[in-house]
């Protein structure tokens, strides 16, 4: 393994010998007259070599890496203090200790104890919150995506995503309750999330005002990919906190994840299609409605993306 140079610590200990010898051969017996009668002057350079030296080790500590800071000899005495500290201290102490000091540890072991893993239960309480009134947004959403739908296979559709979405609902009130959360408590996080809710609402009754029905299905399509890739991100967040938390807790987040991650898949990735052809159509471009991903019935992210690239437009 080749060592770590230190071009600072180098230059330190150079001067630290120079200065040295100077001392050394200022104090000599055998000194002239001038230099007996100027022996101040000794004393002078010595302490002057100590201030130096003080001053190069201040000045190359905090550029010396730790596995190369004993070649300057700056640390000794904060071996000795660790030496001390690792005596009088318990296991467990030291390694919170050490993973406070913000230093690498050399030769650590990773172990199941240094590697826990402690959530920060505001942001659980605030996804949690937010997950829940996004969903109540997504209600009203899909209530007037389908007053805006034109198709009637689209129409119908969009009504069974509507009845997942109220289960949803209840859903994550039942967990907000097993965490002991108010589900009506409002944060800034979930204001904001009403207000964007609000907006994708308004967008769609704006449409539906000025008169075209297929542009307002359309921006209905759209509003609902919108709103769904923020409900798709939120319960893939819901997962990640059913791999942390134990008990009923556990057991109830993680039934509840496995029954709803499909579904806002498919509520995702379908409406994606939806959108896309429904654009094509518009433009005037060869379509595929109902889009691949419906009559492919796809789930995943890739199955969306094989489907999209054997689409089969028509006039």
């Amino acid at each position: 393994m080749v060592a770590l140079g230190n071009p600072a610590a180098d230059a330190a200990r150079a001067l630290s010998a120079r200065l040295r010898c100077r001392c050394l051969k200022l104090s000599l017996a055998s000194c002239s007259p001038f230099e007996r009668a100027h022996k101040p002057t000794v004393r002078s350079v010595h302490f002057m070599m100590v201030f130096m030296r003080s001053v190069c080790v201040a000045n190359v500590r905090s550029h010396i890496h730790p596995t190369c800071a004993l070649r300057v000899g700056v640390t000794r005495p904060a071996r000795r203090a660790r030496a001390v500290l690792r005596r009088s201290t318990p296991q467990t102490t030291r390694r919170v200790l050490q993973r406070n000091t913000g230093r690498p540890r050399l030769n650590a072991r990773l172990s199941t104890d240094t590697l826990e893993i402690h959530m920060n239960t505001l942001q659980v309480r605030e996804l949690l919150l937010q997950s829940l009134e996004h969903e109540r947004g997504g209600a009203l959403i899909y209530k007037a995506a389908i007053g805006a739908a034109v198709r009637p296979d689209l129409k119908a559709e969009w009504t069974k995503y509507l009845e997942q979405t109220e289960q949803h609902v209840d859903s994550l009130t039942e967990i907000c309750e097993s965490f002991e959360i108010d589900p009506f408590l409002m944060t800034p996080g979930t204001q904001i999330v009403k207000s964007n809710g609000a907006a994708l609402l308004k967008a769609i009754e704006t449409a539906k005002a000025a008169g075209d029905p297929k542009a307002a299905q359309l921006v209905a399509a759209e509003c609902i990919v919108l709103a769904e890739t923020k409900d798709h991100m939120n319960w893939e967040l819901i997962g990640e906190i059913a791999r942390e938390v134990s008990g009923e807790q556990r057991e109830l987040v993680s039934a509840a994840y496995e029954r709803i991650e499909d579904e806002e898949d498919e509520h995702l990735y379908h409406t994606q299609g939806w959108a896309r052809e429904l654009w094509m159509e518009s433009l005037g471009l060869p379509a595929e409605l109902p889009p691949p991903e419906e009559k492919e019935n796809v789930s995943t992210a890739a199955e969306a993306q094989q489907a999209k690239e054997m689409r089969e437009p028509t006039h």
